[in-house]
């Protein structure tokens, strides 16, 4: 059955063909609008009628009227003729011109600004005697970067200039002069004239400003007028950890949002929550949503995104900020933009150049496997120990002659000691090329970024590649019309070892054994292998060798924008954008027929190919309008989002060696796959100010997407929200203390769709071969789902409040406090035995998240050594309010569980008292009626009971920059507290609970934590139960408090020191600026957590095939030329 997504989750007038001629006729009417405009017209206008007026009058009333502002030299101006002028909505291309015709002057605009110059061409300008001095510099940044665009202004003076891409001015000024040099984000700055002739300048950043615009996706806002929490960071703040994922480079740097590495592993893909988790869809569902350069972008594209092509990132956390991208905004909104779209007009070509290389070792934390004495005793007390119980009048001759009968011999045992977690890994190497260039002419601006990343990982079969292209342009051909487009593509190869997963059986294999004969070729291992120890297992290395037993993949991404703005006048303007995002992922798995440890005689090879497309509109009007005091601007438009993916894939055995192919020996099956989702919106926003004081804030999105039944296919979202800033009262200005306070609070809804599929309302048939329901013949059967038309949004009710707070231009404070409510949660729940199906997917709960956040950003040294410091913090508290057509059946032997008054992940289980000890067998807590406890050794007389939860109570990062005369150290921190997680490392490590204690002749052990002790006689006090080779089968399958484990910790996870090489140095080789570094990654970790590694990547537990965390360190250069 072919099923079509525009069918299903759009309006008949949606349908393709009538969406395409919407389309069509939007393109029409905006060229046609453009006919209709001149392309030398100016958007602002001006009514202006006055007799026998000055230059300087009527400039004045340009600066009222329009915006802009005019600089002019006041002596050039007052010998200008005077004028009698009458203008009724002229542009300002006609005002400048009829006020210069005749004059020896010229103008130029740059941006918002108007450069009155002489007129050079004109014969009968006579020379002004001017006492003046030509004064030139160059302007720039702490870190003696050059900075361009600062605007260099005489005092009391409409005479200035901009400074160019290299930081350099140079300006005509007077003896007796006073220079202002004055930027965004930096602070303003006075010299003298005095007779210099050049004056360079240092720029100082003023914490009170920066940040002053911030992207929200759909535009930019000023940070005084918004309304919403949100955190931005620029790209260089992301580019210190050395890695191929942008999101990895967020870790610690933005309160609320926990990002969490699942290991080492390069092509892995870190999970991320933010405030919390409201749904029950698992890791995918509580992802924010991607927004890059302003359109939504698929989550797994997030890896076509190269680090150094990021100019910022932007969180927006709460409703006000998240609910204009509606049903697909409750876990957050990521905007990401790429480099290209500041760059100043006429900016030289500037070529950036990065290289670096790396050194990383893996880390296994606390854990650590017993080495051969270690292992061997372990053994002799589990026969010991067993042969005692067993036969409890037995003499220690006895004994002994027993062990001699079931121990390998000591001598062969011990003459080797393996450590296969060493032996399994290596050095790993990372080499990391970076090419850009960037610049801009009168009308046309370019960024071109180019990078290679090659990685050979820590474990011994990976190799990992990565290219990457981003190109971005900006046109403006006329003064109203701009087009952006932009091109980006990933190309990434990579191998590792696929079906075999050597690392996970790396913790198996007998410290006895060793992987290599003399000869340095591998041994196989197994069972006839007469001196191999770990019987029934190969050695793990075997298959590691070239071309025996690997899976590659090789992902192709390619994304096209296309982006046009019109402005119809000064406040009117109209925009479409565009974007085609292609995918296509091919990998395999190969099994070679001489891979004798493989288990799969003959071989194997299987083969997948998923290809994707990702189409994205968003079609926009927005306006902007002041009445004196007076401010309003929004926007309105619709955006359509069609998601298509393709997997077809095919598997042989019986192949032929060195021949991965499905055409090679005997065919097994083949499998398709086709995938298909479609949003339509309708999106609006409001926003009103007045004196920059009070700001008032509304939007309204109604959603429509293909995965939701045809009575609740539509979702409508809206948010208010109003702000004060208190610091620009009249009471209140000029404060030298309180330099800002501000006020914010804003309620709204947003929504979610993730946790279901593109299907999940439908009952859909699956296709069978021929089986026994159909006594040998093809067929149809029942899907998992039933049907549910009624199936709709996951909602999200969200209130916070906020408060920022500047003092001295030196300390930033932002206070959040939030109350997030998820309503409608969607889950697949027990379907009616009677239905046929397993499950049916409805919305069935409610979960609350309510916390608090703070963030402090404090400059505490701004001269010659400069010394920053930021904290974020933010705590989380987490309940299931209630859950319906769900009844709550609490295990029988504990594990995870979802329960209405509890924490989402709340541990269910028995408190784990040590050994016994008289037996030392373990015991368990047991509560009666009255809550009074003791201890018994049978577990199955345990009390069941609430333990923990998984919810950690709080996360946050440190961080800390000092510099001193071009030399910079930065350190980054981050932590979490209070997160419990079940470290199946030591558990379940074999699917055979309690293998810690012995429970196997043929496997390796796992080496007891500080501070645990093992029971050995009667009368120890213990943690661990006593060796055995028989094991505690009845504990089998309970969750206990034994291995549900404190997993806090605190990390440094960056240390790096720049350099950056004098400027007197690098002008001589004609080099803008020049910075060498030194990084490490993973520094260490302080944690009670005995296992590789804290963090989980999203999951509940650690699993044996986690890949280890990396140590790194890090030598690059940057340059500009």
């Amino acid at each position: 059955m072919k099923i079509n997504a525009f069918n299903l989750g759009m309006l008949r007038q949606w349908q393709p063909n009538k969406l395409l001629l919407i389309m069509k006729l939007v393109i029409i009417i905006f060229i046609a609008s453009l006919m209709q405009v001149s392309a030398a017209g100016f958007a602002q206008r001006l009514t202006y009628s006055k007799k026998n007026v000055s230059l300087e009058q009527v400039f004045q009333e340009i600066e009222k009227q329009t915006g802009f502002q005019v600089l002019y030299s006041n002596q050039k101006v007052n010998d200008a003729k005077k004028l009698n002028v009458d203008f009724n909505n002229a542009n300002l291309q006609e005002v400048m011109e009829f006020c210069l015709r005749n004059q020896p002057l010229t103008y130029k605009i740059e941006q918002k600004t108007i450069l009155i110059k002489e007129n050079t061409s004109v014969s009968q300008l006579k020379p002004m005697i001017v006492s003046a001095i030509v004064l030139s510099g160059r302007i720039t940044d702490a870190k003696n970067q050059p900075v361009a665009g600062v605007n260099i202004a005489i005092k009391g003076k409409k005479v200035g200039v901009i400074s160019d891409s290299e930081g350099r001015y140079s300006i005509r000024v007077e003896e007796s002069d006073v220079l202002m040099f004055s930027m965004i984000g930096f602070k303003t700055q006075e010299f003298a004239v005095k007779g210099r002739q050049q004056l360079n300048v240092t720029l100082q950043e003023d914490i009170s400003q920066l940040e002053q615009f911030v992207v929200t996706g759909y535009g930019k806002k000023k940070i005084s007028e918004l309304t919403g929490a949100l955190v931005t960071l620029k790209g260089e703040e992301l580019r210190n950890v050395t890695s191929a994922s942008i999101i990895q480079n967020l870790q610690g740097k933005i309160a609320g949002m926990i990002v969490s590495n699942p290991g080492g592993d390069p092509a892995s893909t870190a999970n991320i929550s933010v405030r919390g988790v409201g749904s029950l869809g698992g890791s995918s569902s509580t992802q924010p949503l991607i927004v890059i350069d302003g359109l939504i972008q698929d989550a797994g594209n997030i890896g076509n995104v190269s680090p150094n092509d990021v100019e910022s990132v932007t969180l927006l956390k709460d409703a006000a900020s998240t609910s204009l991208y509606g049903s697909r905004a409750a876990n957050g909104v990521l905007v990401i933009t790429t480099k290209g779209a500041s760059i100043l007009p006429n900016t030289k070509p500037q070529l950036n150049f990065e290289s670096n290389y790396s050194w990383e070792n893996p880390v296994f934390g606390k854990y650590k496997l017993m080495n051969s004495e270690e292992r061997y005793d372990l053994m002799n007390q589990a026969y010991s120990n067993d042969y005692r119980n067993q036969n409890p009048g037995k003499t220690e001759a006895e004994l002994q002659a027993y062990l001699a009968t079931v121990m390998p011999n000591r001598q062969d045992a011990l003459s080797h000691d393996t450590d296969w977690m060493r032996e399994g890994y290596r050095t790993g190497q990372i080499q990391r090329y970076n090419l850009s260039l960037m610049g801009a002419s009168e009308k046309f601006s370019y960024y071109a970024g180019g990078t290679y990343h090659k990685e050979l990982p820590v474990a011994v079969t990976d190799k990992y590649e990565k290219y990457s292209l981003r190109i971005n342009t900006e046109y403006k051909p006329t003064s109203r019309l701009t087009i952006n487009t932009g091109f980006n593509g990933t190309f990434s190869p990579t191998i590792n070892s696929g079906l075999s997963n050597y690392r996970t059986a790396l913790y198996t294999i007998l410290p006895w054994d060793y992987p290599r004969n003399a000869d340095g070729s591998y041994r196989l291992g197994g069972t006839n292998d007469a001196t191999w120890f770990s019987k029934g297992a190969f050695n793990p290395l075997y298959s590691t060798q070239e071309g025996l037993n690997y899976r590659y993949d090789k992902l192709y991404i390619a994304g096209l924008d296309a982006k046009a703005t019109y402005s119809f006048n000064s406040w009117l303007n109209f925009s479409t954008a565009n974007r085609i995002t292609l995918s296509n992922l091919k990998n395999g798995f190969y099994i070679d027929p001489n891979d004798l440890a493989s288990g799969r005689p003959g071989g194997s090879y299987s083969r997948t190919i998923n290809q994707g497309i990702n189409y994205i509109t968003s079609n926009l009007v927005s306006f902007k309008k002041q009445f004196g005091l007076h401010e309003f601007k929004g926007l309105a438009g619709f955006e359509f989002n069609n998601v298509r993916s393709e997997s077809t894939g095919g598997s042989t055995t019986n192949i032929t060696s060195g021949v991965p192919s499905l055409a090679s020996g005997t065919f097994q099956s083949i499998s398709e796959s086709i995938a298909e989702v479609a949003f339509l919106s309708y999106l609006s926003e409001a926003n009103y100010s007045y004196d920059n004081k009070y700001f008032i804030s509304g939007s309204f999105r109604r959603d429509g997407s293909s995965k939701f039944g045809a009575n609740n296919r539509y979702g409508n979202f809206y948010s208010v929200g109003a702000s004060w800033t208190a610091s620009n009262e009249v009471f209140l200005k000029n404060n030298k203390t309180l330099t800002n306070l501000r006020l914010r609070l804003s309620h709204g809804t947003t929504g979610n769709a993730d946790p279901v599929g593109p299907y999940s309302i439908y009952g859909i048939y699956n296709y069978v071969d021929g089986t026994s329901l159909y006594d040998g013949k093809s067929g149809i059967i029942p899907g998992p789902n039933d049907d549910n038309p009624d199936l709709h949004w996951e909602v999200q009710r969200m209130t916070n409040l906020g408060l920022n707070l500047g003092l001295w231009n030196r300390l930033n404070l932002v206070v959040d406090l939030y109350d997030k409510v998820n309503t409608n949660i969607l889950r697949t729940v027990q379907a009616p035995i009677t239905s046929g199906v397993g499950g049916v997917v409805k919305n069935i709960g409610k979960i609350s998240n309510k916390g608090i956040e703070v963030d402090v950003n404090s400059l505490n040294f701004n001269g010659a050594l400069k010394w920053s410091t930021g904290i974020n913090v933010a705590f989380n508290r987490n309940k299931v309010l209630y859950l319906t057509d769900v009844p709550v059946v609490l295990p029988t032997t504990g594990g995870f569980v979802t329960a209405p008054g509890y924490a989402l992940g709340t541990i269910y289980g028995i408190v784990y008292k040590g050994a016994d000890p008289d037996t030392g067998k373990p015991s368990y807590e047991k509560m009666d009626a009255n809550g009074n406890k003791s201890t018994t050794l049978n577990i199955k007389e345990a009390t069941l009971q609430i333990l923990d939860s998984q919810q950690p109570d709080f996360s946050g990062g440190l961080s800390n920059s000092v510099s001193y005369k071009g030399i910079t150290l930065s350190v980054l921190v981050n932590f979490v507290s209070g997160l419990k997680i079940d470290n199946q490392l030591r558990n379940s490590l074999f699917n055979i609970p309690f293998e810690a204690d012995g429970a196997s002749k043929t496997r390796n052990n796992v080496v007891l934590p500080d501070g645990q002790t093992r029971w050995k006689q009667k009368g120890d006090q213990a943690f661990a139960p006593a060796a055995t080779i028989i094991g505690y089968a009845d504990a089998r399958g309970y969750t206990t408090t034994r291995f549900i484990e404190n997993a806090s910790f605190l990390r440094v996870r960056n240390v790096r020191l720049d350099y950056n090489l004098p400027s007197k140095w690098t002008d001589k080789v004609k080099i803008q600026n020049a910075r060498f570094y030194i990084s490490a990654d993973n520094v260490f970790t302080i944690t009670k957590y005995t296992g590789f590694d804290p963090e989980m990547g999203g999951s509940t537990a650690e699993s044996p095939s986690k890949y280890p965390i990396n140590r790194k360190i890090t030598l690059g250069l940057s340059m500009n030329l």
